[in-house]
């Protein structure tokens, strides 16, 4: 129920999304309220959940994955789903990783395995 859910509301975000920009909010406005709302969520979770601490050297390193890893390529998105319709967003979010794989392929000369081709 859990990943049926999770699959639906991330299937549902594309025509949300698109029906309140630029309208309502404008994408880069929808993106600050979406890390904000999560960095709050996180930091109230590991308020309660104690585990693993962070390494000082370690948090450089974490605020740029978080930045180029989720901000900006966020931004970039809904930016790209203010300009285009949700279905076009849809093809192209999925058919990103394929195109990754491509471009390894031909770039750094990845090799390409059932397994990395495989759908799991």
């Amino acid at each position: 129920m859990a990943v049926l859910s999770a699959n639906l509301i991330y299937g549902a975000n594309y025509s949300i999304a698109k029906n309140v920009m630029p309208e309502y909010i404008q994408p880069f406005g929808f993106i600050f309220i979406r890390v904000l709302f999560t960095a709050v969520v996180f930091l109230l979770l590991g308020l309660f959940i104690k585990g693993k601490k962070v390494e000082r050297e370690d948090f450089p390193r974490l605020f740029f994955c978080a930045l180029f890893g989720i901000a900006i390529n966020q931004l970039l998105f809904f930016k790209g789903l203010d300009l285009t319709t949700p279905i076009h967003a849809s093809l192209m979010m999925t058919t990103n990783p394929i195109m990754v794989l491509l471009v390894a392929g031909l770039l750094i000369r990845e090799k390409i395995t059932l397994q990395k081709l495989s759908v799991s």
